[in-house]
């Protein structure tokens, strides 16, 4: 029994021995100190001499030779709190302060003062330990030792004055001293448990905090991760289905519409990994604006033409209805494309054949509004504020069905949202849905890049290019083994080509003076970049066409291409066309070759 009350006991007064927990432990002290220290120099003198007076039996001159001596020490205390001795052992500097300076200047006063409920100085004397109890979490035994020199004190003022201790009344106030400090020992026992257990426990969830930390940044990672590692595969899925389309004269309809069906479904794929990925980048913090001084009313006009095809395979139509007048205003033409074509795309997703998506585009003197207005089944309103929600989705009530990954309206909202704007939902069961996306007309913020009088980007078409004859030699750097073979078998009609599958043999083959590099970002070894920056220190290669395509299409990514010295950047997937049209303009500013015959789509049966 005594043996589990005393481990019981140590555990009570044990102090934890984590690093972390007794560095804080000292700043708490030291500093709740030294505060204390101050305030007892201005206190102390001040309490004495306001009892000065004729009826008091101290002089003038004993009040003022306490006062001095307790403010020297004090102040001399102040000076130790800067030495690395009390520094290490902060213990001492509470003790001096309240188990010798405060404790010996109050049992002096009672002392001089009459002691007992008759003397003012009782008051200060629990103020003193009330501060002990709750200010300072020490350990126990520096708790007990600095409490129990309060009653020792008025113990030795009792006999330097007295000669002896008196019985009766001073002898009840020493139990009555006796009594308050063993309470104040006990709650400075609770105070300091107390602190350490908020400290334990600001540590964990600074633990749990940190491993949330690591699992985001692990996450984003990932998703980063995933650009190349699911859109390499996607890449040799839409280019195959583009290269066949080109040649597919002598295919039958039904071929003809399932390379259509399929070709549509791997870019709704492609676009899905697109949208997880920007989630990636806003979480890491990634994503900026480039903001551009546009007309609206032709950049949502470019918008929804594009749709037009897919919403015919529908059976459904877009219409926009443009503003009146000239709608100009500071946006980021990709961004708004995004949230402009995943509330379009939404709208078809969940319309009947025959429903028509209108597009509307209004405006103020300060902001604009995009309207986008769907026949669909509708959405109940408790559900208007949690379809916004990353990887949320409609109920099978709301929206007919349930597909898509919940990304699309979740990246409406943070892209608004980093325009400065708002999202909105009108909706009810039955009538349809309108989603309205209202930006402000300029930036507020300065730390938006704005660039004046620039045209929205254009759609092109990518005409087949001309090659010329002695044949072009092609080094490409692509670590996915397919998608060598097909990059490879696809620009082979037209041009040598000799492929690698990492940055180090990439320069290793610098030496033989290839007409034009195209090189995959993300390689093994020496990244994409890298080995860009590093073939432009060559001297076969310094001068050479450098073309980069990446999976990480983002502005950063490009930027650090541009820099290290490629000449043009593709984001993946690749189109064969496209990619084949950008090579030859890269080779003709280059002077690498003149015209003759064009490469286009093969004719029927070609390479067959």
């Amino acid at each position: 029994m005594v043996s589990t009350l005393h481990q019981r006991f140590q555990a009570l007064i044990t102090v934890p021995a984590d690093p972390a927990i007794l560095e804080t432990h000292q700043q708490t002290v030291l500093t709740r100190t030294h505060v204390a220290a101050l305030v007892a120099a201005v206190v102390m003198p001040v309490t004495i001499f306001s009892h000065f007076g004729p009826d008091q039996r101290m002089s003038f001159a004993l009040m003022a030779t306490i006062s001095l001596v307790a403010d020297g020490a004090v102040a001399l205390l102040l000076l130790g709190l800067h030495t690395p001795l009390l520094r290490k052992h902060y213990h001492w500097g509470f003790f001096l302060l309240v188990g010798i300076i405060c404790s010996g200047t109050e049992s002096l006063m009672l002392q001089l003062t009459g002691g007992g409920a008759a003397s003012d100085f009782l008051y200060p004397y629990f103020l003193i330990l009330f501060g002990v109890a709750t200010l300072f979490p020490a350990r126990f035994g520096w708790a007990l030792a600095a409490a129990l020199m309060i009653p020792l004190s008025y113990l030795i003022g009792e006999l330097a004055v007295q000669g002896e201790i008196a019985r009766g009344a001073p002898l009840n106030r020493l139990v009555l001293l006796v009594e308050t400090t063993l309470i104040t020992v006990a709650a400075n026992l609770i105070t300091t448990r107390t602190f350490f257990s908020e400290l334990l426990h600001r540590q964990a969830v600074e633990r749990a905090n940190e491993q949330l930390r690591e699992v985001d940044k692990a996450k984003s990672d990932f998703f980063a991760n995933l650009s190349h590692d699911l859109k390499t595969p996607l890449n040799l899925v839409i280019g195959p289905i583009q290269a066949v389309s080109q040649r597919a004269s002598n295919l039958d309809e039904r071929s003809v519409r399932y390379l259509e069906m399929a070709l549509r479904s791997a870019r709704r794929l492609d676009a899905m990994i697109n949208d997880l990925l920007e989630l990636a980048r806003i979480e890491s913090g990634a994503i900026k604006l480039n903001r551009t001084r546009v007309d609206l009313g032709a950049l949502l006009g470019n918008f929804v033409e594009a749709t037009g095809p897919y919403a015919a395979t529908l059976g459904q139509r877009v219409e926009f209805i443009p503003p009146a007048q000239e709608c100009l205003a500071e946006v980021d033409p990709d961004k708004l494309e995004r949230v402009v074509g995943n509330l379009i795309s939404n709208a078809l997703k969940f319309s009947p054949p025959g429903a028509v998506v209108r597009v509307r585009l209004t405006q103020t003197a300060r902001s604009v509004q995009i309207d986008v207005q769907d026949e669909g089944p509708g959405i109940p309103a408790e559900e208007h504020q949690r379809i916004f929600q990353r990887f949320a989705r409609g109920s099978d009530a709301s929206r007919g069905q349930t597909r898509g990954a919940g990304v699309g309206l979740a990246v409406v909202r943070e892209f608004a949202e980093l325009h400065q704007g708002t999202v909105t939902l009108e909706s009810a069961p039955g009538k349809g849905s309108t989603f309205t996306v209202v930006l402000p007309r300029s930036a507020s913020s300065p730390e938006v890049a704005s660039s004046e009088g620039t045209s929205p980007p254009e759609r092109r078409q990518f005409s087949a290019p001309p090659f010329v004859r002695p044949i072009p030699k092609v080094l490409l750097v692509e670590d996915d083994d397919e998608m060598r073979v097909f990059l490879t078998a696809e620009l082979g009609r037209e041009v040598e080509v000799v492929a690698v599958s990492d940055g180090e043999a990439a320069l290793r083959l610098a030496a033989e003076h290839p007409d034009l590099v195209l090189m995959d970002v993300g390689l093994p070894g020496i990244d994409g970049v890298e080995a860009v920056r590093l073939l432009r220190r060559h001297p076969a290669t310094a001068g050479v066409p450098i073309l980069v395509y990446s999976a990480r299409s983002d502005l950063q990514t490009r930027l650090s291409a541009f820099r290290a010295g490629a000449d043009d950047f593709v984001p993946k997937p690749v189109d064969p066309l496209e990619l084949r049209a950008r090579l030859e303009s890269l080779l003709r500013r280059a002077g690498r070759v003149g015209g003759g015959p064009e490469l286009g789509p093969s004719p029927p049966g070609a390479g067959e």
